[in-house]
C-alpha cells in the first residue's frame, strides 16, 4: 500500500493519515491488523465522508481498467472477498487535504484507478503551509 509504505513521509510533513471506510469498526480494525496499517481507520457507515468529497460514481468504463483488473486477480490469488455485499462496488475514493478542520484541498476522480501520487499530496500540504506562515 502506497500510503502505509510512505507513512514516514507524511509524518516528517506534519500530515496525520486517516483512512475511512463504510465497514464496521470491527471489520476496519481486522483490515487495519491484517495490512500492518500503522494510521487510523474510521468507520463511516453513512457514508457522510464520501457523500461531502466524493460526488461522483465509477462507470462501467472504470472497472475496464487494467489497473483495476489487477487489482481483483490479486485479492483472488490471496484468497482475499472482493467485495461484501454491503459494500458499494461503484465508490469512488477521495483523497482530502484538511487543517483545524478546514478542507485545504479535495482530490476526486471519475475513475477507480486515478489516485494522486504522495508527492503531489505531501507538496500540497507543505505549500499550504508555507502559504499561512
Amino acid at each position: 500500500m502506497k500510503v502505509q509504505s510512505n507513512i514516514d513521509r507524511f509524518l516528517e510533513a506534519r500530515i496525520r493519515v486517516i483512512g475511512i471506510g463504510f465497514s464496521s469498526r470491527e471489520s476496519l480494525t481486522s483490515l487495519r491488523s491484517e495490512l500492518g496499517l500503522s494510521f487510523e481507520l474510521i468507520s463511516d457507515p453513512t457514508k457522510a465522508w464520501y457523500k461531502a468529497f466524493q460526488p461522483h460514481r465509477a462507470g462501467l468504463r472504470s472497472l475496464l481498467s487494467p489497473r483495476v483488473w489487477v487489482l481483483g486477480i490479486r485479492a483472488l490469488v490471496s484468497r482475499r472477498s472482493l467485495v461484501a455485499s454491503h459494500e458499494d462496488v461503484w465508490q469512488l475514493g477521495a483523497d482530502v487535504l484538511l487543517e483545524d478542520n478546514t478542507v485545504v484541498r479535495v482530490w476526486s476522480s471519475r475513475q477507480l484507478e486515478r489516485r494522486p501520487e504522495i508527492d503531489e499530496i505531501i507538496l500540497a500540504a507543505v505549500n499550504h503551509s508555507r502559504a499561512i506562515r
